[in-house]
């Protein structure tokens, strides 16, 4: 039978990567309080000392292998060791929203009222030297704190969940992500805020079509000339254009869109036009009287 046993506890039990991370000696039989400990780190000693029963330490990237080690000698003589191999995990938490981007745009989606978002879950764990395949773990999500058994199971990894409808709504949806045996548990969360749509202008010309190097808050442009604008409704929801109407206005004055183009708007000046002037645009979606949004351009004629 043992006279003694020792054994490590480290804290979190899955650490991130590249963080910092505290172990604990667990033991018994064994007076620790006077005993001379030395800690090491793959074979590096990160501290010693007499009743060094815990230490912090940095493990590395993900997927690495850190071993660490301890060894603790009494004042009888009595020796004994311990180690731990640890593996940093990480939950990636993948959010895209269903909300209108024009198909140049490089940037992603922003939820605002409306939107359907889908959350992916991609956990990096580790068994020994192997990576444990996602579809072979178990997804628990719950929704501001509820937990959804119908949207839970192995292998479902990601969800598809409406946005808040209220303007400044917001949603907390967590994953706890568990292997069969329930070794492994890491748990991740993230929050689902809603945003304005916004107008951007752009201008468009003949045979080039949009010019979509720049957005424009002021543009200048000469007497003598005809312009044409591109209204682009950032992130409202719509399938269709139909969907939505376009409410032109002239220096505050309604006018009309561009023939079959309703995100379109011409501005024609006269030779001798000088001046400043504002191009607005009311963009509302008939199916969803929530999804709205207004912008303006200030013109400046010289």
């Amino acid at each position: 039978m043992l006279r003694f046993w020792l054994s490590i506890r480290i804290s979190p039990s899955l650490p991130n990567p590249l963080s910092q991370t505290k172990a604990s000696l667990i033991y018994d039989g064994f007076d620790l309080t006077k005993a001379s400990i030395r800690w090491t780190l793959n074979n590096k000693t990160i501290k010693s000392g007499t009743g060094a029963k815990d230490v912090t330490f940095q493990v590395g990237p993900a997927g690495s292998d850190n071993r660490l080690s301890v060894f603790a000698a009494s004042l009888d003589g009595e020796e004994i060791e311990a180690a731990i191999n640890i593996v940093p995990s990480v939950i990636d938490i993948l959010m895209e929203s269903s909300s209108y981007v024009p198909k140049w745009y490089k940037g992603g989606s922003l939820t605002t009222q409306g939107s359907k978002v889908k959350i992916v879950a991609i956990p990096h764990f580790t068994e020994g030297s192997k990576a444990v395949k996602p579809e072979n773990l178990i997804y628990k999500w719950s929704i501001d704190n509820q937990y959804r058994a119908s949207l839970s199971g192995k292998g479902r990894r990601s969800l598809v969940y409406p946005s808040p409808m209220a303007l400044a709504g917001k949603t907390n949806i967590s994953v706890v992500i568990e292997n069969d045996s329930g070794a492994i548990s890491e748990q991740a969360s993230v929050s689902i805020i809603n945003k304005k749509p916004q107008i951007l202008f752009y201008e468009k010309r003949g045979d080039e079509g949009e010019i979509t190097s720049k957005a424009f808050k002021i543009l200048e442009i000469a007497p003598g000339t005809a312009t044409k604008l591109q209204a682009e409704p950032f992130y409202m929801n719509f399938s269709s254009i139909n969907d939505l109407t376009f409410d032109w206005n002239l220096d505050g004055a309604p006018s009309g869109a561009d023939d079959g183009e309703p995100n379109a708007f011409t501005i024609t000046t006269l030779p001798e036009a000088k001046g400043n002037h504002s191009v607005g645009v009311l963009i509302s979606n008939i199916k969803n009287a929530l999804d709205r949004a207004e912008g303006f351009l200030r013109i400046n004629v010289k």
